[in-house]
């Protein structure tokens, strides 16, 4: 005898039934994996950005417990400030921080963070909860002398030279700012932009090697004219971010110096922003922070924008500063600086101004 319609239906039912719950664990343990991952990503930018807040707090004070608590009291306060208690419902803990000095000059720190979050539908498999844990260690070799790479990137736009001819004063603070470099340790990268829609690496970095020749940078610079075109910044960035990560030397302390008049106006060749009227400004934020994301800060020279506010404002997200809109903030990456030059009797002053500090260690970040 042939099993009845009904009782057919009914087996589906019992069958559904049982494997219903599995089916809503499985589907809330997706959910609740997918929440994991953007706490931890939060977490992971709170606790970077605090252990290298500790880095920089450990050369103040008068002995080593002194540098000790000033270190462990701002990274606890901008590990707090960073990672909202109430961030997608998470509980967060900061579980240590640990300092262990290098010698007389050095200091390495590690911070342990975790957090935790109350599953949903995950539970009905057994899973109450998940934890996610990052520990980021930052060294400091406080009073070293390390060497210096910078990527010197050079606007010369045509604006420059019109209504008022500034070149002959922008070469000579330039080719003043690059005399203060070591030839023998150091390494310079020149690049132009301003000539319509290109960027030309003028003088690469020496690899393999240290060092660069003052005369060649210096005959480059002199050699600028008045350049016809706009301001493709986005693409002098993309070279600068390329220059450095052929010498890929972590020991040195490497950064980009940018001199511009004028905000953007051209887009890179492969934007992602075709037909957009602001592609130009994105592509170079985009590579602003391609750079910061490799750890290379930026420090932005602006020269005679007293009229154009925007192009001030596209500077301090550039360099990632304390005087960025918060839109473009970004706690977990290098800060750099911005010097804004009115005339051409401050533009030296500026330049002698941008850039680390050179007594200074930088601070290297590992997972």
């Amino acid at each position: 005898m042939k099993p009845s319609l009904h009782k057919q239906r009914g087996g589906v039912m019992i069958l559904f039934a049982l494997c219903l719950p599995v089916l809503l664990g499985v589907l809330g343990l997706a959910l609740d994996s997918s929440m994991a991952y953007l706490i931890k990503a939060k977490l992971s930018a709170s606790a970077d950005a605090a252990v290298l807040a500790a880095g920089e707090a450990s050369e103040r004070g008068a002995s080593n417990p002194e540098k000790e608590r000033n270190a462990r009291d701002a990274a606890t306060r901008l590990f707090n400030a960073n990672f909202p208690s109430s961030f997608l419902g998470a509980t967060v803990g900061l579980d240590r921080i640990d300092i262990r000095w290098l010698g007389t000059t050095g200091v390495n720190i590690t911070l342990s963070a975790h957090a935790t979050y109350a599953t949903t539908l995950g539970r009905l498999l057994g899973q109450n909860e998940l934890r996610v844990n990052v520990a980021p260690q930052v060294t400091k070799n406080n009073g070293s002398s390390n060497p210096v790479d910078v990527a010197l990137v050079m606007d010369t736009s045509d604006s420059l030279v019109s209504p008022d001819d500034f070149m002959p004063e922008v070469k000579a603070a330039v080719n003043d700012y690059a005399s203060q470099f070591q030839t023998a340790t150091d390494r310079l990268a020149l690049i132009q932009f301003g000539i319509a829609d290109t960027a030309t690496v003028e003088v690469p970095f020496k690899t393999p090697g240290f060092g660069f020749d003052l005369a060649e940078v210096q005959r480059k610079v002199n050699g600028f004219s008045r350049d016809n075109g706009g301001t493709p910044t986005a693409l002098a960035l993309r070279e600068a971010k390329q220059q450095l990560d052929l010498i890929n030397s972590p020991g040195s302390m490497q950064y980009v110096l940018i001199f511009t008049d004028g905000a953007p106006s051209w887009e890179l060749p492969d934007t992602p922003y075709p037909g957009d009227r602001k592609a130009p400004e994105k592509d170079a934020a985009d590579m602003a922070e391609a750079l910061r994301l490799a750890g290379y800060p930026i420090y932005a020279v602006g020269f005679n924008l007293a009229k154009r506010p925007g192009a001030i404002e596209q500077l301090h997200c550039w360099a990632n500063d304390q005087f960025a809109q918060s839109s473009c903030q970004r706690p977990a990456q290098p800060v750099g600086q911005v010097c804004l030059s009115t005339d051409a009797a401050s533009l030296s002053d500026c330049l002698q101004k941008s850039g680390p500090s050179r007594g200074a260690s930088p601070l290297v970040l590992t997972e």
